[in-house]
């Protein structure tokens, strides 16, 4: 797992966890269409662990801890946002996001309102000219079909089981995939802890061990999620260098 660090000291002691791990709309060619996507909604409002979607929205509110999660064309992200003012918010904060990656549930109830309202967003995304315009061009453009660039319709959402949703999501949330970047106004020492202590604590896969993210579909598609590569007046080598003086690695 990687973990990078930016301390932003005028943001007044707000802090934005960044769970970033590649794959998103892309790892739907390892899956069935709209798994990663739905998925993540499902699991988001499902609570984790014993606790219900409800009881955790409670938490989140008495420690004032914000949660959203996106899927994008290359990447799943999950955001924790909170005030750093007291050091058990911040540990809070880590808590939250450790038992969301590392208890998560997929009920079916929370799958079926993410198919409701995926469909009722695709509906409106179908009355958008521009939408259209840009399904079709893809359309036109992608022989075989590249999922990072196409809705996913109603009907192949209506085909996905409880299963479907879960082994896409959590062939995403492993520690040889994912990377942590924490910005805003912090003290290092006590988010380094927390790290430690919720992140670091996150299970190995199983054996065999997944093929990293990028090696699964490298072979489907010219995925750019090099981040941080080359860049600047210094080349490639000097803008990888200053990637990795700003990170360091908690081994997972």
């Amino acid at each position: 797992m990687r973990v990078t660090f930016k301390r932003t000291p005028f943001e007044g002691g707000q802090v934005l966890i960044c769970l970033h791990v590649p794959g998103g709309f892309a790892a739907d060619l390892l899956h069935p269409p709209g798994a990663t996507s739905l998925g993540l909604t499902t699991m988001m409002d499902s609570g984790c662990g014993r606790f219900s979607a409800e009881a955790v929205e409670r938490y989140c509110a008495e420690w004032g801890v914000s949660v959203q999660d996106s899927v994008g064309p290359e990447q799943m992200q999950i955001h924790v946002g909170f005030c750093a003012d007291d050091p058990e918010r911040v540990l809070r904060a880590f808590e939250i996001l450790r038992m969301t990656v590392g208890a998560p549930k997929f009920e079916p109830g929370a799958l079926e309102r993410a198919k409701r309202d995926h469909r009722l967003q695709y509906a409106e995304r179908m009355r958008s000219i521009e939408d259209r315009c840009h399904n079709e061009i893809f359309r036109r453009l992608c022989d075989p079909p590249d999922r990072r660039f196409f809705d996913t319709t109603p009907e192949q959402a209506a085909d996905l089981t409880p299963q479907d949703v879960e082994k896409a999501v959590m062939w995403h949330l492993t520690p040889d995939k994912m990377e942590v970047i924490v910005v805003g106004d912090f003290g290092p020492a006590v988010v380094s802890h927390a790290i430690l202590d919720y992140l670091g604590t996150l299970p190995r896969p199983s054996p065999p061990p997944h093929p990293s993210a990028i090696d699964a579909l490298r072979g489907c598609f010219n995925l750019s999620l090099a981040l941080g590569r080359g860049g600047g007046d210094g080349g490639g080598d000097r803008g990888e260098q200053r990637r990795e003086s700003s990170a360091w690695v908690v081994d997972d």
